[in-house]
């Protein structure tokens, strides 16, 4: 239960620490550097030993920028891992999603300086507590700025996040003015999924998830034990047929795309609508109650046969489309079809058999 429990629930990576706790262990890291680049410094070296003083002092500051672009890569992860959150956060406070088409656009800026978003962790802050620091212990003075943060690609469990940093040294031997493009492959697992904020709303429960994939990629390796397992493991499945990520921070649910789309399953027990007997033929992939079932799949069955299958063995309020039924390979002792009564209806979903 305790397991189940931590899954359920949205958390950020390293959110023991503190976010306290997360910049000084990333201060931690580009302390070392320092304190080589410090040691270093204080050494006296000869004038005969070739090396002269001033060439000492341009290798120091050299060092110096190298710690900063290496500490500005290491922050990038955490950074955009706290900019989802943060954004989720605001999702569900307010019970509204981000416009269609500006995720990458609002986590960028979340990302860089928190612009529409209330992330401490973000890139500026991250850097500018690190340059404080560097400023003061070899020196220098410098200045940074975080020129632009994009978002180039999503894939299922990933984002890949650009950022083009540049950092300004002025000292009385030398000066630097460059820049550089980081680049990061941000995993999305363990974040936070804005949907389920809609499908609390709409079907009155208090579902949070968290991005969790199902390790089994091939649906042959599907039966009624690994369903189960999918559905109280609050899992995902990369899935042509369900949203991507960004689309969820969108509240886009139709949209499809077979390099990042997810689906996962609505368990009935978190939802008081979707356990009333009533609401017995509503189909429980994610995406499909996301976009109220009745309207995607009619209850007349196209395609000939019986439209949908109860899975009695996992929850009896728990139906699905036959189609879907045979993806995961539930099997016939399994399930129950039937076809519902077209005579009595209800708010959402397919009519419910009598």
């Amino acid at each position: 239960m305790d397991l189940e429990n931590r899954l359920r629930h949205p958390s950020t990576r390293g959110a023991s620490m503190g976010k306290k706790g997360i910049i000084f262990s990333l201060l931690a890291i580009g302390f070392s550097g320092l304190f080589i680049l410090l040691f270093s410094s204080s050494i006296e070296q000869p004038v005969d030993a070739g090396i002269a003083p001033i060439n000492t002092r341009v290798l120091e500051l050299d060092n110096g920028i190298n710690d900063f672009f290496s500490y500005a890569q290491n922050s990038l992860d955490t950074c955009g891992f706290s900019a989802l959150n943060a954004l989720y956060t605001d999702i569900n406070n307010t019970g509204n999603h981000l416009a269609a088409g500006t995720f990458e656009t609002r986590l960028s800026n979340c990302l860089n300086d928190s612009s529409g978003c209330n992330n401490t962790l973000n890139m500026s802050a991250v850097l500018d507590e690190y340059t404080r620091l560097l400023r003061n212990t070899s020196r220098m003075a410098l200045d940074f700025n975080v020129n632009t943060v994009s978002i180039s690609d999503e894939q299922h469990w990933q984002l890949e996040i650009t950022a083009n940093v540049s950092i300004n040294v002025t000292d009385q031997y030398a000066s630097w003015r460059t820049s550089k493009l980081l680049i990061t492959t941000l995993s999305t697992v363990g974040a936070p999924d804005p949907a389920y904020v809609t499908i609390n709303d709409d079907y009155n429960g208090n579902e949070e998830r968290i991005i969790i994939p199902n390790e089994r990629q091939d649906f042959v390796e599907w039966d009624l034990d690994s369903f189960v397992e999918f559905l109280t493991g609050a899992e995902y499945h990369a899935s042509l047929n369900g949203p991507c990520l960004s689309s969820r921070y969108e509240a886009q649910y139709d949209e499809q795309n077979d390099d990042c789309g997810l689906e996962s399953v609505v368990d009935p027990n978190y939802h008081s609508i979707l356990m009333n007997t009533s609401y017995d033929s509503l189909v429980h992939m994610d995406y499909q109650v996301l976009n109220e079932a009745s309207n995607r799949y009619p209850c007349d069955d196209l395609m000939g046969g019986m439209p949908r299958v109860s899975i009695r063995a996992v929850h009896r309020n728990l139906t699905l489309t036959r189609q879907d039924a045979t993806r995961y390979g539930l099997n016939n002792e399994s399930i129950w079809y039937f076809t519902p009564a077209l005579n009595a209806t209800t708010a959402r979903g397919c009519p419910y058999f009598i």
